[in-house]
């Protein structure tokens, strides 16, 4: 269906012959749902669903951004509603550990599975960590001070990774967090705003001689202890990456320019 069809709104929107027309098909690019998010994430939800059913089935890098953003829906909500944020809202916050602990979970059954792209799984788990490494935080009111989006500055959004804005609430600030091992391309030449980019390397945030894959599966265990069973060592792995992330953060918005 063109997007130039003419529509009108009754109780929904619907076409010249009155039939009932989906959002999805007005809003059909995540271009728009980012867009949504940002100016009026209340009306989001049923564009993520339209977008996740669209790109189910096999993993790609669409489809893990559009998971994350989906789980993050309270926290652009949150951000909208400024003062007047509901407890509704910010119960949803807090269940965001749970339901991506969920997410970390599914994608660890996918590890060595030959039907699924596993550098693309891999980027997912990676982004989901750090995402969960955040989440914790906002079980704490005196903790939840960074938020991140997975949503980035529209020049960088066809790139196959999750790019987070990250806020920090209470003193202020923003900067575009990149998680990956390589540096990409616009990282290294545009100099100018790079001051506002925090990269962050999944093998610097874990514990020397262990991966994401171990750090994820503690986090996991931390949240679902039904799906994944703790080990010794999950605690002490969980507080060191926890500590070098948020670190990391502090001391980007440490040395920002006046």
């Amino acid at each position: 269906m063109s997007n130039n069809r003419r529509l009108f709104l009754t109780d929904g929107f619907t076409d010249e012959a009155g039939s009932s027309v989906s959002h999805g098909i007005i809003f059909p690019t995540e271009e728009k749902l980012d867009e949504t998010l940002w100016l009026d994430p209340e009306q989001a939800e049923e564009r993520l669903r339209y977008l996740l059913k669209v790109e189910g089935g096999q993993l790609t890098p669409a489809l893990s951004r559009i998971a994350l953003k989906a789980l993050t829906l309270p926290l652009f909500t949150r951000e909208f509603q400024g003062s007047d944020v509901t407890l509704e809202t910010e119960e949803a916050v807090n269940g965001i550990a749970s339901e991506n602990g969920t997410l970390l979970n599914t994608y660890l059954r996918y590890i060595n599975d030959e039907d699924v792209d596993q550098t693309v799984l891999h980027q997912a788990i990676n982004e989901a960590t750090i995402l969960q490494l955040v989440a914790r935080s906002f079980l704490s009111t005196a903790e939840d001070n960074i938020v991140l989006l997975p949503i980035a500055h529209e020049e960088y959004f066809n790139s196959p990774k999750i790019d987070f804005t990250l806020l920090r609430r209470k003193e202020l600030g923003r900067a575009h967090l990149i998680v990956s091992e390589q540096i990409d391309a616009f990282y290294r030449k545009d100099v100018n705003v790079n001051p506002y980019r925090i990269r962050i390397k999944p093998s610097e945030i874990a514990l020397p001689e262990e991966t994401f894959i171990d750090l994820a599966e503690a986090l996991v265990a931390e949240q679902h202890p039904e799906h994944i069973a703790p080990v010794d060592g999950d605690s002490d792995r969980i507080q060191y990456s926890s500590g070098k992330l948020f670190d990391t953060i502090k001391d980007h918005f440490n040395k920002l320019p006046a």
